[in-house]
């Protein structure tokens, strides 16, 4: 099967022949390597057919020419050699976030002319990093980020960690690792209007695992495969300090929220101008207030939301829920239950609606029964570590969304 006529939105589970699989990039300073090659997907996964001992951490491998402790020391006595970034929080290296409907990668750093590896200690990772920050288009200030990790923290285990950036949209998310029980290999993607994650593993109670989701964009691959993204996306993000790329749509929050979102007066008038004419004989007159309606935006909707429909008729109310229906990105029963979920109102603290934020830390604090030290209206420099440490603190042993 050709896996491009595959439609958005579809999962594979234990199907290897058609798995996203991992991309294995050429020379990185080609444009080439940018790329996510149906060639280099095919070959990897015909490697892991090979079986464990194909991947350069495996057990076998290890007892053969070193063991994982001598791979930590030549990993550590490797970055060490490299010229070291003077910066300690990886927020201050790199910062994922939500743009549009796509994951954004941007880069801290000063970008540099020349391919050069750097290594940094950064709190929070298992092992020193090696980051690339590299002007590949001069004319064009382009710029190439990426990070890379080794793990060994766990008994009989390495975990490989790389991330990249390359304009105009592409991002890529790695983690390979390695257990006593097997493989498992994550890969998320982003590139030409098309968003993939894949895991692929045996390490696993029920053996043999693939499971490949695919959509147009982020934000539709978050909304309609949260299972997938919050098993294994999200804890990769939790440790990079990236879980700001999980803040809701502007849309979703609103409508979580809106109960007790302020209503704007000035749009009072304006829609009761509206209102009656959604009860005139004239059909056109009728669909034309509602478009109109419709114009005036999120904040008229919200004030059709809590208005006193008393004494309309059925067609005023019909055309009424409709207007507010456009701005529901979700069901009424999800709204509902996100809104009392703590996981989701922590990340409506990345939020750039100051107002979101305000509202959701009022929730957080009402469902947690806590009193929660927060402030919503700080830079996002503090602000945005501090939703990490909050809910480490609210949920330690659940840090996420169910």
């Amino acid at each position: 099967m050709n896996r491009a006529r595959r439609p958005p939105g579809v999962i594979i589970v234990n199907d290897f022949a058609q798995a996203g699989g991992y991309s294995q990039s050429p020379d990185p300073r080609s444009a080439a390597g940018a790329g996510f090659t149906a060639m280099n997907r095919r070959l990897f996964l015909s490697i892991l057919l090979l079986g464990a001992w194909a991947f350069p951490c495996a057990p076998a491998l290890a007892q053969e020419r070193h063991t994982f402790a001598d791979q930590q020391r030549r990993y550590r006595e490797s970055v060490k050699l490299k010229p070291q970034i003077d910066k300690h929080r990886i927020e201050d290296v790199f910062q994922a976030h939500l743009k549009g409907g796509e994951l954004a990668i941007d880069s801290r750093l000063t970008a540099e002319r020349e391919y050069t590896e750097h290594g940094a200690v950064l709190e929070g990772l298992p092992e020193p990093a090696v980051i690339i920050c590299w002007e590949f288009s001069q004319d064009l200030g382009q710029v190439q980020f990426e990070l890379s990790y080794e793990d060994y923290s766990q008994p009989g285990t390495c975990r490989r960690v790389h991330v990249q950036s390359r304009p105009p949209n592409q991002v890529e998310f790695e983690e390979n690792t390695q257990t006593p029980a097997g493989f498992r290999n994550l890969t998320f993607s982003q590139a030409n209007n098309v968003v993939m994650l894949n895991v692929v593993g045996n390490d696993g109670a029920g053996g043999f695992m693939n499971s490949h989701v695919m959509e147009q964009d982020f934000l539709t691959l978050r909304r309609n495969h949260p299972a997938e993204v919050d098993r294994w996306l999200r804890p990769l993000l939790r440790e990079m300090h990236q879980e700001a790329a999980f803040a809701p749509e502007p849309g979703a929050a609103w409508q979580i929220l809106a109960d007790d979102w302020p209503v704007d007066g000035k749009f009072g008038g304006q829609v009761q101008a509206k209102v009656r004419a959604l009860d005139d004989e004239n059909f056109h007159v009728r669909r034309k207030a509602a478009d109109d309606l419709h114009k005036l935006g999120r904040d008229a909707a919200l004030t059709i939301w809590k208005m006193d429909r008393r004494g309309l008729t059925p067609e005023q109310n019909l055309r009424l829920d409709e207007v507010v229906a456009r701005f529901k990105p979700l069901t009424d029963a999800e709204a509902a239950r996100l809104g009392t979920d703590p996981h989701f109102l922590l990340d409506c603290l990345y939020s750039d609606d100051v107002t979101a934020r305000k509202l959701a830390l009022k929730r957080l604090k009402k469902v947690s029964g806590q009193n929660v030290d927060f402030d919503p209206e700080a830079p996002d420099d503090t602000r945005i570590p501090a939703v990490t440490a909050l809910r480490e603190k609210l949920s330690p042993a659940d840090a996420a969304p169910k």
